[in-house]
């Protein structure tokens, strides 16, 4: 299949991504083995997508047309690539960030569903989650123009400050339109998130129940593996040599965590993260190190994941509690070489 997101922000793709280890029908750290086939064939489908790695993995009789399946996940993945990719010069997301204020933009359904989306948990977490921070992705080198060896200066920073708050954005029957002409649209903390939905809905709609597709790491379980068990999912410590941290087993939920330790910036040996704080347009610093969050939707656990890492340890786990938030957090402790875990009191209800 071809990289159908050749060149889609490759770093900021990575916000939710490589935090989740797959374990898809031999959990490859030892917690199962493989077991003889008991409902039905097993169809992997795998490539490159949105910067990072994608695989498909579903259960169905011999009477599943695999080539058909496949070139219809191709087909929906490359719809929402077109339309969200700010890479592109032409998708629907180019043109916003394109045009000028007060120009009313026509959008696709897809869009539509996305930018509601993305306002909704914007006005939900008090802009903790902002698709607007485009402007500072790019001055911090997260963005398509790639890394900096400086910080931006104050004045830089003030200079955008106008064009940033998901209040800049006005959804209408029509379509979008922005405020501010500088302000820009980035979907990189949703877009992954809404593709695992729509591959998963064209998976059921096909007759497949049984598929956990993976996309960067924003996840979607349904059903059950080849031997009849629960899809299981490791999430990652978060340091560079890997390893598992935490084991789910899920039926029907989505998973996206956030992290720090992959992508960042350093400059003058000073770490700076991806994920950018609203309230200043600086890269966040706390102690949290990661943030995983299940929801019964990929692009809601996406968005919610990126919101409560830049939250911080104290607020986020507050604001999971009070709105019923399945949220697993992972701290640092003092020196960075060890952790200490921290969930919501949904999140325990997954628990053994």
């Amino acid at each position: 299949m071809p990289n159908l997101f050749k060149g889609y922000q490759t770093k900021n793709s990575e916000l939710g991504s490589l935090f989740l280890v797959l374990c898809t029908i031999c959990f490859s750290f030892g917690l199962s083995s493989c077991s003889e086939a008991e409902l039905g064939d097993t169809h992997v489908f795998d490539g490159l997508t949105m910067g990072t790695n994608y695989q498909i993995t579903l259960v169905s009789d011999s009477t599943l047309d695999a080539n058909a399946i496949e070139k219809g996940i191709a087909s929906r993945i490359e719809q929402v690539n077109r339309s969200m990719s700010t890479y592109l010069p032409a998708s629907e997301v180019s043109r916003i960030n394109n045009s000028l204020a007060n120009v009313t933009i026509p959008i696709s359904s897809d869009l539509r569903s996305v930018l509601e989306e993305a306002q909704r948990i914007s006005s939900l977490t008090d802009g903790a989650f902002d698709i607007t921070l485009g402007p500072a992705v790019d001055l911090w080198g997260f963005g398509p123009e790639g890394s900096v060896n400086e910080e931006p200066s104050s004045q830089q920073l003030q200079e955008i400050r106008g064009a940033v708050g998901h209040e800049k954005l006005v959804l209408s029957a029509e379509g979008v339109k922005k405020l501010h002409d500088k302000t820009r649209i980035d979907l990189s903390a949703i877009a992954k998130g809404y593709a695992v939905d729509e591959v998963a809905t064209f998976l059921t709609e096909s007759g497949v129940l049984n598929f956990l597709v993976n996309i960067g790491g924003e996840l979607k379980a349904s059903g059950k593996r080849q031997d009849g068990q629960l899809w299981r999912i490791g999430i990652e410590k978060p340091q560079l040599m890997g390893g598992v941290q935490k084991v789910l087993e899920l039926r029907d939920y989505a998973v996206a965590t956030s992290g720090d330790y992959r992508n960042f910036l350093m400059i003058d040996d000073k770490k700076f993260s991806h994920t950018i704080d609203q309230a200043n347009l600086k890269p966040v610093f706390h102690k949290l190190a990661s943030v995983t969050v299940v929801s019964d939707k990929a692009s809601n656990a996406d968005a919610l994941a990126t919101a409560l890492l830049s939250m911080g340890e104290v607020k986020a786990l507050e604001f999971s509690n009070k709105h019923g938030i399945r949220a697993y957090f992972i701290l640092r402790e003092e020196g960075g070489d060890t952790f200490k875990e921290l969930f919501s009191d949904e999140f325990a209800t997954l628990l053994p």
